[in-house]
């Protein structure tokens, strides 16, 4: 990239004013170049391998069939995927939050040893008996214990591309897409799975989200969440409208099944919570309702981000 005196030439006769300037261009030509091959398949797709462009896998309605994997994620990463936001950092793995504390590691252990990282010795039985076995105790904890973190190739292996596969879905979920914010997810990478309690769950008062990492789609999910505190915090009249619904943890179960691939379903066959949702919401007396709160999503994302996802 030959320097000019007051610019930057190409050598194929285009020349910039600045850095900024050729920067920016050549991001519109990427995301020209996508456009061309249907701009990430409107965000999410099915592919054999991380290098290749994935196939559409939707449904007539454009909800999803699969939750998106991490070749799809991959494959967005590739064209930018999340270019000027927030949450770009930690779709492109440059950052992380996780559970834990963090100290240089000197005396002999496991996997911790490995990333160069030294969790609490039985951190996860202290979690476990935290008042009762409870939720809240967990949330207690992860909220006292978040720790942001450059991501390191071991930490990006355990994500195994969270951030960016729920990317992809929080766009197809307009409430979703209001609650989702990396920088208030934390997730743990070390507790093993046949220890983990819980899922993972969402801190209303601390705001702040549990994440196992066995469970990726628990990042849209407890997101769900997270965006209807955010509405009624700016629409109070909202839960006039959501006392509509029987219980929260139902509707979020419902929008998980109908439009991000039916993850949960899929982790745990028969789930009581999934069954009773797919039945609840075949009534067609919600609709309206539903139509309405994602129209009042909507205007405030619009509202809250004028200029755009940032």
């Amino acid at each position: 990239m030959p320097n000019e005196d007051k610019g930057i030439g190409t050598g194929t006769g285009e020349f910039y004013p600045d850095e900024m300037s050729y920067v920016a261009a050549q991001h519109q030509k990427e995301v020209q170049a996508s456009e061309i091959g249907n701009f990430f398949r409107n965000l999410v797709g099915i592919g054999p391998s991380y290098d290749s462009e994935p196939t559409k896998d939707l449904s007539p309605d454009n909800t999803l069939k699969e939750y998106p994997s991490a070749q799809d994620a991959a494959f967005a990463q590739k064209y930018g995927q999340g270019y000027g936001t927030n949450a770009e950092p930690y779709i492109q793995e440059k950052q992380a939050q996780i559970l834990g504390n963090i100290e240089y590691f000197r005396g002999e252990g496991g996997r911790a040893k490995d990333r160069g990282l030294e969790y609490p010795l039985g951190r996860g039985v202290e979690v476990k008996n935290v008042k009762n076995n409870t939720l809240e105790g967990l949330m207690d904890f992860t909220s006292q214990n978040a720790l942001k973190v450059y991501a390191s190739p071991d930490i990006n292996e355990s994500l195994n591309k969270a951030y960016s596969r729920a990317a992809l879905v929080v766009d197809r979920i307009p409430v979703a897409k209001l609650g989702f914010d990396p920088s208030r997810i934390v997730v743990d990478i070390t507790t093993p799975k046949d220890r983990l309690n819980f899922y993972g769950g969402y801190d209303r008062k601390a705001d702040i989200i549990y994440m196992g990492v066995n469970s990726p789609e628990t990042m849209v999910h407890e997101s769900i969440h997270r965006g209807f505190k955010i509405l009624e915090e700016n629409n109070p009249d909202i839960k006039k409208l959501m006392r509509q619904f029987p219980v929260e943890e139902y509707y979020v179960r419902y929008l998980m099944h109908k439009f991000a691939g039916n993850p949960e379903e899929k982790r745990d066959p028969g789930h009581p919570q999934v069954e009773k949702a797919k039945k609840l919401f075949k009534d067609d007396r919600f609709k309206d309702a539903m139509n309405t709160i994602d129209d009042l999503v909507r205007d405030l994302i619009k509202k809250r981000k004028p200029m755009g996802p940032n």
